[in-house]
C-alpha cells in the first residue's frame, strides 16, 4: 500500500501540467538567457572599447600639439579627429549636440611652455556619454594615457634619452601566477581568473537558491491541490498510518522535484557555458571557466550533490507542511511566498560574504541547516576542501525532514486538520 501511495503521487504530479511545465520552461530559458546576456555585454564592451571619434580644441597651436593630434589620427585608438579653436568648453560641448564626438579634448594656450619647463599641464578631457552601458565608457581613460604615452616620449626625446615612455612605465615583463594554497595548484595569474572564480561563487549559490524555493513551491501546491479536491480526506479514511501518507506523498514530490532540478541544473550549467563563450577574452572566457572548473574536487562535488538531493527533500517537507494546512491553491501558493522569502534570507548573506573568514560557530550554523547547506558548500566548492564535519551536516538536513514530515502527520487527524486550516487561513487573512 506504501508503494502504491508514493507511484500514485508520482503519476498524479507527472498528469498536472501546473507541476512540470514550469521546469521544462526554466530548463530552456536558461541557455537563452547566457545567450542573450553574452550577447548584451559583449556588445557594452565593444562599444566601450571602440576607436573614439574625438573633438579636440588647440588653444596652444604649437609643433607639440601637432605631434599630438597627428599621432592620435594615425593610431588605432581615434576612429576620428576634428579641431577647432575654440576657448569655451560649453561652446564645445553643444557642438556634440549634432555630431557622433565620444571625447572632447582641451588643449591650453601654454601647454608646451609647460612641458619644456618641467611643469605638468593642464589638459581638459570630457567623455561625451550619450547613453547607458553595463560596462562603463573607458575611451577618456584610453585617450588620456595614449597622450600621457605621447607626451612622455617628447619629454624623453628632448633630453636626448632614446627609449619610450613605455619601456620607463614597465621596463619588465612580469609573468603572475597565482597559488591555491587549498589545492595546492597554480594558475596563471590572468585578472580573468579571478572574475571567473567570484562569478562562478556567486552565481552558483543564487542557482541553487531557485531551484530548492521551486520544489518547495510546487510540493505545497501539490498538496493543497489534494486538500482543494478532497483526496487527501479519502486518503484520511484508510487504515494506513498517518505519516506514512505524508512520507508517500513526500517522496513521490520529491521524485518529480529530482527530474525537474535536474533539469534546471543542466540548464544552468548551459547557461553558465554559453554566457563564458560569449565573453571577449579580456575578461575571461571558455578557457579561464574551464580552468576554475578543473580546481573542483570529485568529492567535494559528490557531497555537494547530496547536500542538494538532502534540501530539496527538506523544501518539499516544508511545501508538503504548507500544502497540508492549505485548504485550497491559492492559500499554498500565498503562504509559501513569504516563508521561501524568509529562507532566503541566510542565503543572501552567505552569497555576499567571505567564508574563509567566518567565526567557526556560525559557519557550522549555515552548514547545519539545509536550506543555506548547499549554498556554503558551493561556494566553498572551488577554493576549499569538504569539512571533514560534512557527513554530520548532511545528516542533518535528513533529520529535519523526518522530524518536520512526522510533526505534520501529528495534525492529520481529520478535525485537528480543519482546525490547523482554519487557524492556517486566519494567519494568511492577517498577512
Amino acid at each position: 500500500m506504501f508503494e502504491e501511495l508514493i507511484k500514485k503521487e508520482f503519476k498524479d504530479l507527472v498528469r498536472d501540467p501546473r507541476i512540470w511545465i514550469p521546469f521544462i520552461i526554466s530548463a530552456l530559458i536558461l541557455p537563452v538567457m547566457g545567450l542573450v546576456l553574452s550577447l548584451g555585454v559583449r556588445e557594452s564592451i565593444s562599444g566601450a572599447i571602440s576607436p573614439s571619434s574625438i573633438l579636440i580644441s588647440d588653444l596652444d597651436r604649437t609643433e607639440l600639439t601637432a605631434y599630438l593630434i597627428n599621432s592620435l589620427r594615425s593610431g588605432q585608438v581615434v576612429s576620428n579627429v576634428e579641431v577647432v579653436n575654440i576657448l569655451s568648453l560649453d561652446v564645445l560641448m553643444q557642438l556634440t549636440s549634432g555630431l557622433n564626438f565620444d571625447v572632447i579634448i582641451l588643449f591650453e594656450k601654454g601647454l608646451t611652455e609647460a612641458v619644456n619647463l618641467g611643469v605638468r599641464p593642464n589638459i581638459t578631457v570630457v567623455d561625451v556619454i550619450k547613453s547607458t552601458s553595463f560596462i562603463p565608457s573607458l575611451k577618456s581613460t584610453i585617450i588620456i594615457s595614449t597622450i600621457n604615452d605621447l607626451l612622455g616620449d617628447y619629454i624623453l626625446r628632448r633630453h636626448g634619452v632614446n627609449v619610450t615612455s613605455y619601456f620607463i612605465k614597465s621596463p619588465t615583463n612580469a609573468i603572475t601566477l597565482t597559488y591555491i594554497t587549498t589545492r595546492n595548484q597554480t594558475l596563471p595569474g590572468n585578472p580573468a581568473v579571478f572574475t571567473q572564480l567570484s562569478m562562478t561563487s556567486f552565481i552558483l549559490p543564487i542557482a541553487l537558491m531557485i531551484i530548492t524555493i521551486g520544489v518547495l513551491q510546487m510540493a505545497a501546491t501539490s498538496t493543497a491541490i489534494e486538500n482543494e479536491e478532497k483526496t487527501l480526506e479519502v486518503l484520511l479514511t484508510l487504515p494506513i498510518p498517518r505519516f506514512k501518507i505524508l512520507l508517500g506523498k513526500l517522496l513521490g514530490s520529491f521524485a518529480v522535484a529530482l527530474i525537474g532540478s535536474s533539469l534546471n541544473i543542466v540548464g544552468f550549467i548551459l547557461y553558465i557555458y554559453i554566457f563564458s563563450i560569449g565573453m571577449p577574452s579580456t575578461i575571461g572566457g571558455a578557457t579561464e571557466f574551464t580552468q576554475t572548473l578543473l580546481l573542483i574536487q570529485p568529492e567535494s562535488l559528490i557531497y555537494l550533490a547530496v547536500s542538494l538531493i538532502l534540501t530539496s527533500l527538506a523544501m518539499a517537507t516544508l511545501g508538503v507542511a504548507i500544502g497540508v494546512l492549505s485548504s485550497d491553491v491559492r492559500i499554498a501558493t500565498t503562504a509559501s511566498g513569504p516563508i521561501s522569502m524568509l529562507i532566503i534570507i541566510p542565503s543572501y548573506y552567505v552569497m555576499f560574504t567571505d567564508i574563509s573568514r567566518l567565526d567557526p560557530v556560525a559557519k557550522s550554523v549555515l552548514y547545519a541547516i539545509p536550506f543555506t547547506q548547499p549554498m556554503i558548500m558551493s561556494k566553498e566548492l572551488i577554493l576549499s576542501n569538504p569539512d571533514y564535519l560534512t557527513p554530520v551536516w548532511l545528516l542533518t538536513s535528513l533529520t529535519f525532514s523526518l522530524i518536520l514530515i512526522l510533526l505534520t502527520s501529528r495534525i492529520l487527524a481529520f478535525e485537528k486538520l480543519v482546525r490547523a486550516q482554519k487557524a492556517f487561513s486566519r494567519f494568511r487573512r492577517v498577512k
